[in-house]
């Protein structure tokens, strides 16, 4: 406790205050909107992030760091969901109207 103290100890109110309604703000409408543990744990380390980049403590790239695996987690789902699904339908198309012919490009 003692060391949380020590390391909070040159944060002002405004800063601490908006890092626990940026935290509670985050948590509160994962469980609004239903969402999943991934997406709040990036919001959070996200949050902690830019707090700590603005007081320029080293901590920051650490932190940063889990951030963007968690942000490489959801863009990856959301790529595969947004992207990816609607290529592999409409992609799907009948073989047998292809003509297999070899093109030549002229000189």
């Amino acid at each position: 406790m003692r060391k949380l103290k020590d390391y909070f100890a040159d944060w002002t109110k405004f800063e601490l205050g908006l890092l626990i309604t940026g935290l509670s703000i985050s948590i509160l409408s994962s469980i609004i909107f239903h969402g999943n543990a991934i997406d709040t744990l990036y919001t959070s380390s996200y949050l902690i992030t830019a707090l700590l980049m603005a007081k320029g403590k080293v901590e920051c790239y650490l932190v940063g760091f889990v951030s963007v695996f968690f942000y490489g987690i959801v863009l990856g789902l959301i790529l595969i969901l947004c992207y990816f699904t609607p290529l592999f339908f409409l992609e799907r198309k009948p073989r047998a109207s292809y003509s297999f012919k070899c093109f030549v490009v002229p000189l």
